[in-house]
């Protein structure tokens, strides 16, 4: 689990309690079909990992919030904002018992982050006609017709087509090619999102092998690529297994180069793996402070606030934080209902975020995706090249 970085905990948006969260504005809300009174608090929902291997996620919302907080206020026409948080661990089954215990706050929304999360939250949403505003990169989560699901970040199905693209484009176009993913629903589903792209340029990997997301050992898997010959690897894994991945790859001697996803952009990523391997690795991601104006501005405003520099997933938790406020304090009926909220957030146009100028298309993914690839350099992260948008200067 990440440290405190120094913050105060009198400071904290929310308190995780046993079977939910309480804040210090309200628990009562205004979700689903019925509208909430005037003076009623605004509640959303966060149903995300506060323990285990992933609790940084529940951390880095605590602080995207207190970011928005501080910058946009912490009421929407005269009505205090709420949070109400639960626990989900990052494991489907906690996720669908925090998704009940946030949903019984009646909240205008629901926040997940993990892809077999939201996959396991969807159905209690729904129900209920509330809306989830989600982290995952999981691209069929928002390619089902569902209007109750929005992403504020670029799905793996697209960058994986223009990443896989870009790193054939960098090869010898005659090596051989392997990819290790674990078996939750995000690693699956990137790995049938890289092996996509590969295929588009003819090239089939000599090994594709997958571990369990409790696995620590992946020595089966890495000699597997290491008799095949491959000359570049794609590894897929959360913050601390990918690092734990590519470090053991280097200990097996693993003559090849070696391409991740967004989780390798992570201070948990390299202070695992260490800063003279990091150097060696290149990543994909929706964020590098670098490729913007308004995405160093906002690096230093997190840096100087919570003594950290912001990842990928801390510029997309500050995005659903920016715009579900924004939304709220732009229309004065979104906080009404869930249904009032999900009308007026599809409908959202914010310029100037980390990301980009942002908006939802029909499918509630990011009208304008971002997809850079970047390294680390010295234990910083160092922006490689912008694969979209192509006229990014």
């Amino acid at each position: 689990m990440r440290t405190t970085h120094g913050h105060d905990p009198a400071r904290r948006v929310t308190t995780l309690i046993a079977g939910g969260a309480v804040t210090a504005l309200a628990l009562t809300g205004c979700g689903s079909g019925t509208e909430a009174a005037e003076d009623a608090p605004i509640t959303v929902g966060i149903a995300a990992p506060y323990s285990g291997d992933a609790a940084y996620y529940g951390e880095w919302l605590d602080d995207a919030w207190e970011l928005a907080f501080g910058e946009l206020g912490r009421e929407a026409g005269g009505r205090p904002i709420a949070l109400a948080k639960s626990d989900a661990k990052c494991e489907p089954s906690a996720a669908v018992a925090a998704t009940r215990t946030v949903l019984a706050k009646n909240p205008i929304a629901v926040i997940t982050v993990c892809s077999g999360d939201t996959r396991a939250a969807i159905p209690l949403t729904q129900a209920k006609k509330v809306s989830i505003v989600s982290g995952s990169f999981d691209p069929s989560l928002t390619a089902e017709g569902n209007k109750y699901i929005f992403r504020v970040q670029t799905h793996d199905g697209l960058t994986n087509k223009i990443y896989a693209k870009w790193i054939h484009d960098k090869s010898d176009k005659k090596g051989k090619v392997g990819v290790i993913t674990d078996t939750t629903p995000y690693g699956l589903a990137n790995n049938k999102t890289i092996t996509a792209g590969f295929a588009d340029l003819g090239v089939t990997p000599a090994v594709n092998s997958t571990y369990e997301y409790a696995a620590t050992d992946y020595a089966g898997q890495l000699l597997a690529l290491k008799r095949a010959g491959v000359g570049l690897a794609y590894m897929e894994g959360y913050d601390l297994q990918a690092a734990r991945l590519a470090k053991q790859a280097y200990q097996l001697g693993l003559d090849a180069k070696l391409y991740f996803p967004t989780t390798a952009s992570s201070d948990t990523f390299l202070k695992t793996v260490g800063p003279e391997l990091a150097n060696k690795i290149t990543y994909s991601t929706p964020f590098l402070p670098e490729w913007s104006d308004a995405a160093r501005g906002f690096s230093k405003k997190w840096e100087d606030r919570f003594g950290y520099p912001p990842n990928a997933d801390c510029a997309s938790f500050y995005t659903m934080a920016v715009t579900m406020l924004s939304t709220l304090r732009s229309n004065p009926g979104a906080g009404r209902s869930a249904e009032a909220f999900n009308a007026a957030y599809r409908k959202a146009k914010i310029p100037d975020l980390p990301m980009g100028d942002f908006a939802f298309d029909e499918n509630g993914d990011p009208v304008n995706p971002l997809v850079l690839t970047g390294t680390w350099e010295n234990g910083k992260r160092k922006l490689v090249d912008v694969l979209l948008p192509e006229d990014a200067e």
